[in-house]
């Protein structure tokens, strides 16, 4: 990954548009029908590394109004505002009416879910 991080820092060397973000979607069916939940984070590529939290792209992304690296914010802030935290929060406000029994999500907190909606 150390490899892929320093091209993209290459190729954005001289680069206004920084711009960035993080997507991930859901797909659940239930009962046949289905169902997508997506997160994503905007924020911007950073000029160089910061920060030793976290893996990946952590180091160079930097969320929308936080002012530092995923890499700086460490990994329960990160949790929080990832858009893997986003989507996943979207599926745990699916109303239980809809939602399988076999549906659980016992590695993710509800209250750090919920608070940060």
């Amino acid at each position: 990954m150390r490899a892929n991080v320093d091209k993209l820092l290459r190729e954005l060397q001289d680069a206004t548009n920084r711009k960035a973000h993080f997507r991930t979607v859901i797909a659940l069916i239930i009962g046949g029908e289905e169902h997508l939940f997506e997160g994503r984070v905007d924020g911007h590529i950073t000029e160089t590394r910061r920060g030793t939290e976290g893996f990946g792209y952590d180091p160079v992304f930097s969320p929308e109004d936080t002012g530092k690296t995923f890499a700086e914010l460490g990994v329960e802030v990160k949790n929080r505002l990832s858009h893997r935290a986003r989507a996943v929060q979207k599926v745990v406000r699916l109303p239980r009416t809809t939602r399988s029994p076999l549906i659980s999500l016992p590695f993710m907190k509800k209250s750090a879910l919920l608070s940060s909606s």
